[in-house]
């Protein structure tokens, strides 16, 4: 990708759109995985599927309360509630919603989610995505995959955008689908919107440079024109 040593290792997990190569991070994609599975069982448009999962979820929560549980005790459990009555160990084997549970708790440290029980229409999904939380209902539940893993994207954006070196680099070239300038073939690189990096005083600054062409590359239009005829 023709990345400096000390880049960060974020930069690889972004889209090749956001200027990365779209390498998931498999960890944050599993749990991502684990709590969407979890919540589709729950909103199954299949009575028996969403019953028997639901009875299922309570049994697991039921052991580990020692009581029966309500549907905000078992919110409480998928959320990775650890005090009160939930600081017990119960000792159970691993099952899918230990598995959401402890899901939950990773993917915390970069999203911000909870579960929830609406009366009537079942479990949902609060995901408090910036600028417009959106709560996923039963009905939407093909949708969590998608909304967490843009929302992991924008995480890693926003701590590449923070360090002092090559936030301003971040902003750039993550701002345009075709502003990719770390990929050796080229393939996203926009001729109108070339970026060049200067080095002032140790920091990295992004300037755009302008060009006479409007040819992209990649998807974006024709390939661009020979270097010795650019207009910078």
């Amino acid at each position: 990708m023709n990345l400096p040593t000390r880049a960060n290792n974020n930069l690889i997990h972004l889209s090749c759109s956001k200027g990365g190569a779209a390498l998931p991070e498999f960890r944050s994609l599993l749990d991502i995985h684990a709590v969407s599975h979890a919540f589709r069982l729950l909103a199954s448009h299949d009575p028996s599927i969403s019953g028997v999962a639901a009875e299922s979820l309570r049994s697991v929560v039921r052991k580990k309360l020692l009581r029966d549980p309500t549907s905000g005790d078992c919110c409480d459990f998928l959320n990775g509630k650890k005090d009160g009555d939930f600081t017990r160990e119960s000792g159970d084997i691993s099952t899918q919603w230990s598995r959401a549970r402890h899901a939950h708790q990773r993917l915390t440290s970069a999203l911000k989610f909870e579960w929830l029980f609406v009366e009537g229409t079942g479990y949902h999904l609060n995901i408090y995505r910036s600028p417009n939380p959106v709560c996923v209902s039963p009905s939407s539940a093909g949708l969590v995959v998608r909304i967490l893993r843009d929302e992991m994207e924008s995480h890693f954006i926003s701590q590449l955008a923070a360090l002092v070196d090559q936030g301003k680099t971040i902003q750039v070239f993550s701002s345009h689908p075709a502003s990719n300038h770390f990929l050796q073939a080229g393939d996203y690189t926009r001729v109108k919107k070339f970026m060049s990096i200067v080095v002032n005083g140790g920091a990295l600054m992004a300037t755009w440079a302008n060009s006479d062409f409007d040819q992209n590359y990649g998807g974006y239009g024709q390939a661009p024109p020979p270097v010795d005829q650019w207009s910078l």
